[in-house]
């Protein structure tokens, strides 16, 4: 009996001695951090001081120039020399006969190129100060330019009013497209190359710069532009054909009365006759030499982005008197006798 009596008193004890240790750890209270409480504002101090990164928008990647490579040699009638590259023989502009056909719509923009004969010469607009055009003739589809650039420079050419027989597109007539404002509202300008008369250029503090235009047939208008640019439009038009040889297309071409296609890259050389009614004599890259008629227009991009395309005659006279094609030779498959 006295052993649980000190077994329980030693239980009670133990107890005791536990409560206490409770009660002590309440009245000390929880361990005191020694940080700063985190208020809102010392939140917002914090996100100031912290560093802001900001996210890198990715470079764009500028395309490198397209490099000049040129594919021919033009040598024209005054014996200057052009090398062009996009070489290509352009054929007759004919109307379309016969058949069933939809009518066709559409556009392409086209950079202004000022005709000096054989040579059109790219025109950029951010360097027009001012351009009078006049008609050539009342019958004439062509305007009679003199254009001023913004360095005091004086250019003088002419423009077709349309791309049929003119131009190196098949069809379309050539419009001053721009951005103009009547009625205190921005929209879309167009005007017929034929209609323009003036392009004159104004002194502008900010924003794009502004063009005063005078145009219209019957009653002459005055009317401010900006982002004036060329377009080709057409509207249910009836189809043309034009045919373009490169140096990989197939020409088609008449040698000793036999009708056979060969590709412009397996020439090497021709030279014109001096009278239209002659045959051009060819030499091949195989080393033939042989005559026969060529398409009678010749087309290539020049490297500071001005265009020939001209006639190889005009009214009978040679305008083109050589072409050297310089361009990567054709593989030419040989067979073997009897194969």
């Amino acid at each position: 009996m006295s052993m649980n009596k000190i077994t329980g008193k030693k239980q009670l004890f133990l107890l005791g001695f536990v409560i206490i240790l409770m009660l002590f750890a309440l009245a000390c209270g929880p361990e005191v951090s020694k940080k700063k409480p985190t208020t809102p504002a010392a939140k917002t101090q914090d996100i100031k001081k912290s560093p802001v990164v900001k996210s890198k928008k990715p470079k764009k990647v500028e395309k490198p120039a397209p490099v000049f490579q040129p594919q021919a040699a033009i040598t024209l009638a005054d014996g200057t020399v052009y090398e062009v590259a996009d070489f290509a023989f352009y054929s007759k502009h004919r109307r379309f006969s016969g058949g069933m056909y939809y009518p066709t719509s559409g556009s392409k923009k086209w950079a202004m190129h000022l005709k000096q004969g054989p040579i059109w010469k790219k025109i950029d607009f951010a360097k027009v100060k001012s351009m009078t055009l006049s008609q050539r003739k009342s019958h004439s589809y062509w305007m009679q330019v003199k254009l001023v650039t913004t360095d005091g420079s004086t250019l003088q050419g002419s423009l077709p009013f349309q791309a049929y027989k003119n131009l190196w597109y098949r069809q379309g007539g050539i419009n001053l497209l721009a951005k103009s404002e009547v009625l205190g509202r921005k929209g879309s300008f167009k005007c017929f190359i034929a209609d323009l008369f003036r392009f004159e250029r104004l002194e502008t503090v900010e924003g794009p710069p502004k063009f005063k235009i005078i145009h219209g047939r019957k009653e002459k208008k005055e009317t401010i532009i900006t982002e004036p640019q060329f377009k080709i439009t057409w509207k249910k038009a009836t189809p043309k054909h034009l045919d373009v040889y490169k140096l990989k297309s197939n020409m088609p071409i008449t040698v000793n009365n036999t009708d056979i296609k060969i590709k412009p890259g397996e020439i090497d050389s021709i030279t014109v006759p001096l009278k239209s009614t002659a045959r051009f004599t060819v030499k091949m890259k195989t080393g033939e030499t042989v005559k026969f008629k060529l398409p009678p227009r010749v087309y290539g991009k020049l490297k500071n982005g001005d265009v020939i395309f001209s006639k190889i005659f005009v009214k009978g006279k040679r305008m083109v008197k050589k072409i050297q094609i310089t361009g990567k030779n054709i593989s030419i498959k040989k067979t073997r006798p009897g194969k």
